[in-house]
């Protein structure tokens, strides 16, 4: 029993890691035929998934984003790939690499609390990560954003590394996780931004003496360029040039707003993000203690910049680097493009948890308090969440097309709201039907599936699936 306690006592954060990452993957795998999803996105790396794995293509470029026209590497693709690969093209098979990526990530935010301020930071961070409903839903949707959390925490992490020991591995790392960003999305460009002034703010003299330091650099982002720099060289810098039109012009979101505005703008969008992390419904009431608690941490950092540890000023540089940035990015900002900064606010409230769990006396009865209030606020809507436009749903629409089609070639019209006509095409590729659209070319049946079913006469409708219907002609 002695050596059992001493076992535990010396093992306690690492059995609780385990512990909380373990549940926190039940959570995101609970129930999830009914919330798992297959739109643009998704639909868009599947059928890259199909050219690198069915028709034998490398492929040199990522998808296309949303706004502005660009693209990002195929690193991440090829990753997704591999998921397809084992689930024999079937989408669900990203679930496996959604729940590594957020195991991992959880992993790696008690990583950087630990080494960043304590253990019991590092414990909290785990806990807030894990059963945040806000990043539970990120952690939940397979797209090229998703690991970029875990890219900032790895190259927070290594950096701080390599400024406190000067190992050339732990830069080549650092700069290796940054670089990776550029696969995944154009927000890279304020993870380099923080990366280069990292360096030149805190890398000193020894930086650049020996040079071959700053080679240690170059090859990470040569490997992640390279694909880029081939697409932009076949196709008259395209990227770049829309990469520099989209920022400059900025797009829907900001266009107009002079600099106080998107001030306030970004100020706002901050607070909302921070409070999001622990009670993820718009509150104007708890926006004023978040903006309160953010305002203070960033005050406290600054006074005592010289005193706290270098990842904390690394965390400080971040977070200024993205305020900054986004300034002066006048496009719109969804949830998605915060991603990068996200680890910094769940370090920031794990830290004042830990706080709070010290205080003599009362400290640990509210921390006790704490964490349960935390879960009942957000684990119920993560419990109970529904996509009625889910993959779930779009599997059964296909299913029963070609089931009543009984072999007969058959057509599928589309009755949509926007962007809601995704995934059909490549569900009817995966049960070995070319979807026919063409009005025009004569077959034996005529369907139309209704996104959502309401938008018709529902006595029109066949038949249902969650939100979508089906009309027989």
């Amino acid at each position: 029993m002695t050596e059992l306690r001493l076992f535990l006592h010396h093992h306690k954060y690492t059995l609780l890691l385990l512990l909380i990452i373990f549940l926190g993957s039940l959570v995101r795998l609970n129930n999830f035929p009914a919330w798992f999803g297959f739109d643009y996105d998704q639909e868009i790396n599947a059928w890259i998934a199909k050219t690198i794995l069915v028709d034998h293509k490398p492929v040199l470029i990522g998808p296309e984003t949303s706004v502005g026209g660009m693209y990002v590497g195929p690193f991440y693709n090829y990753l997704v790939a591999l998921f397809y690969f084992f689930a024999r093209m079937d989408p669900v098979g990203t679930l496996g690499l959604n729940i590594l990526l957020a195991a991992l990530t959880i992993g790696a935010v008690y990583l950087v609390g630990k080494c960043f301020f304590s253990p019991a930071t590092g414990i909290f961070a785990a806990l807030i990560y894990a059963f945040s409903q806000n990043l539970i839903f990120f952690d939940r949707t397979s797209w090229n954003p998703s690991p970029m959390p875990l890219v900032t925490l790895l190259a927070l992490y290594f950096l701080r590394q390599y400024l406190t020991g000067r190992n050339r591995r732990d830069l080549f790392l650092a700069s290796l996780f940054v670089a990776a960003a550029i696969q995944l999305h154009f927000m890279a460009i304020f993870l380099i931004a923080f990366f280069v002034l990292a360096l030149l703010f805190f890398g000193g003299k020894k930086l650049v003496r020996p040079v071959s330091n700053l080679l240690v650099i170059f090859p990470s982002f040569a490997v992640s360029l390279f694909p880029l720099v081939m697409f932009d060289l076949r196709h008259g810098f395209l990227n770049s040039r829309h990469f520099l039109e989209f920022f400059l012009a900025g797009g829907a979101g900001g266009a107009g707003l002079n600099f106080s505005q998107s001030l306030l703008r970004v100020t706002e969008i901050f607070v909302g993000f921070s409070r999001a992390v622990l009670y993820n419904y718009p509150s104007s009431l708890l926006d004023y203690p978040a903006g309160g608690l953010l305002a203070a941490a960033v005050i406290y950092a600054v006074i005592n910049f010289r005193r706290i540890d270098i990842g904390a000023r690394l965390m400080l540089l971040l977070g200024a680097v993205g305020f900054s940035g986004l300034v002066f990015y006048r496009g719109p900002i969804p949830s998605q493009y915060l991603l990068f900064i996200f680890p910094v606010f769940v370090l920031l409230w794990a830290k004042y948890f830990e706080r709070v769990w010290r205080i003599p006396g009362a400290g640990k009865i509210l921390g006790a308090l704490m964490i349960p209030a935390f879960c009942f606020f957000n684990l119920p809507q993560v419990f109970t969440n529904q996509n009625d436009l889910g993959l779930k749903y779009k599997r059964q629409a296909v299913d029963y097309i070609i089931a009543d089609a009984g072999g007969d070639s058959f057509k599928v019209d589309f009755i949509t709201n926007y962007g809601l006509k995704t995934g059909f095409k490549y569900l009817f590729w995966l049960r070995g039907n070319n979807l026919v659209e063409d009005m025009s070319v004569a077959t034996h049946r005529t369907y139309k599936i209704i996104l959502p079913y309401f938008l018709v006469d529902t006595n029109a409708l066949a038949t249902r699936f969650g939100a979508v219907g089906i009309i027989k002609l």
